[in-house]
């Protein structure tokens, strides 16, 4: 690709795609940390307000949006309109 071409390029994509782990912080007075992203899945550990976290990854559902923690490991970000983390 020519200078020119890379140019042309860089400017239909000014900026790259977000890069996770992210850091987020509850902002809820607790949050059930679950084997999947459903409120159905069982509960695999707890985070309370103020406490910090990297978000591995996101599923979303155009509706609610949930945080991988880890392997087998999700926090609701977002759910029924509430938002229970916030990205730092």
């Amino acid at each position: 690709m020519s200078e020119v071409e890379d140019k042309e390029v860089k400017k239909m994509n000014p900026v790259p795609p977000t890069a996770f782990p992210k850091k987020a912080v509850v902002v809820t007075p607790s949050l059930h940390i679950r084997k999947d992203h459903s409120v159905t899945s069982e509960t695999v550990g707890g985070l309370k307000e103020g406490d910090e976290v990297d978000v591995l990854g996101v599923w979303n559902d155009g509706e609610n949006a949930w945080c991988k923690l880890g392997e087998g490991k999700w926090a609701a970000m977002k759910y029924n309109g509430n938002t229970l983390m916030k990205y730092k």
